[in-house]
């Protein structure tokens, strides 16, 4: 009485006593030379490890592509940062850009864990494309929605991929936005990358409220946070120092 969409015996079997007994299930055929797993109502078919391996190597390509004009994108929006001219297209490009990367490695992993032993090089280079990407984005959301970050990653994951290709939809959803206006980075990311304290970084974003006001800020409005002028000088210089690296196009880990 168990419904099935299978034909063969053997296959119907499966099906049907992975539904009744809610565990893993596998049928072997040799005549069609496929292995099938089931698990209650989930169908899966095993594929050679030759062509897994083959279009987890395709995903990779592709990845690989992404991942530079990610880069692009994201140091752009580095020069644009110390600019104050961040806009809300530049924003969600390279948010677009994050969440496509993060959609095409988990089919990767998907592959891997059936590669096991053979995708250890696909595993290796799928680490040094991704990196922290999903920290990195979390930051950014930190940047531009502060306590409300958590709603953004919520709306972002849920987002399927075709809505996802088009920017417009990202800022609609996340800004509220259909025109391309300014946007105020709080200055987390960046000031993540000069060697202060985090509680200085805290204290900067609390009384500056963004980026553009602490770069602007003179050498007393400093001293209320940093104390000492020796601090002050060594907060220039690093923040200059970044800056630099930005506009050369250098890359800010």
């Amino acid at each position: 009485g168990i419904k099935t969409k299978e034909t063969g015996t053997r296959h119907k079997a499966a099906e049907r006593t992975a539904k009744q007994t809610s565990t893993i299930v596998i049928a072997v055929s040799e005549r069609k030379n496929k292995i099938t797993i089931y698990q209650g109502n989930m169908r899966y078919e095993l594929k050679e490890s030759s062509e897994i391996l083959r279009r987890a190597s395709e995903n990779l390509q592709v990845l690989e592509k992404q991942r530079e004009i990610f880069d692009h994108l994201i140091s752009n929006l580095n020069v644009l940062e110390f600019s104050g001219l961040v806009t809300v297209n530049s924003v969600c490009n390279v948010l677009q850009r994050m969440e496509i990367i993060k959609r095409i490695s988990a089919m990767v992993k998907r592959y891997l864990i059936e590669l096991g032993k053979e995708g250890t090089v696909v595993s290796m280079r799928l680490k040094e494309l991704t990196g922290n990407l999903n920290k990195d984005e979390e930051i950014i959301l930190k940047d531009y929605f502060g306590p409300k970050y958590l709603t953004a990653i919520d709306i972002l994951e849920k987002m399927n991929f075709d809505f996802l290709l088009e920017p417009s939809n990202i800022s609609r959803m996340l800004f509220e936005e259909l025109h391309d206006k300014n946007a105020s980075p709080r200055g987390i990311r960046l000031l993540s990358k000069i060697n202060i304290l985090e509680k200085y970084v805290t204290m900067l974003i609390n009384r500056f409220k963004n980026f553009n006001r602490i770069l602007s800020a003179d050498e007393e409005e400093l001293l209320l946070v940093f104390e000492k002028k020796e601090m002050v000088d060594f907060f220039h210089k690093e923040i200059n120092k970044l800056k630099e690296k930005a506009i050369m196009g250098k890359e800010i880990r």
